[in-house]
């Protein structure tokens, strides 16, 4: 499992694009790894997706599609490394 985790992080460290969050530091202490990243605001995809659902409200076609694209350009880049 060591080498696996050191393996991501540095994927995390060559991963840079504008629809990724940034890696700036990260390390392996005893059993954990310690990552720090940009800070992403309004939480994560799940939360939101949680909260709309706890207000039974609906994401708009066009903040969908613009998540999608997000998305597709992070695998594309990741892809590309």
């Amino acid at each position: 499992e060591r080498e696996s985790a050191e393996c991501e992080i540095h994927f995390l460290k060559v991963l840079v694009g504008p629809t990724l969050v940034k890696s700036y530091n990260s390390f392996i202490e005893k059993d954990k790894i310690v990552i720090f990243m940009e800070y992403a605001e309004g939480g994560t995809l799940s939360e939101r997706i949680q909260a709309m659902k706890e207000k039974g409200q609906y994401f708009s076609n066009e903040t969908i599609l613009n998540w999608i694209s997000q998305v597709v350009l992070g695998v594309m880049l990741m892809h590309s490394k």
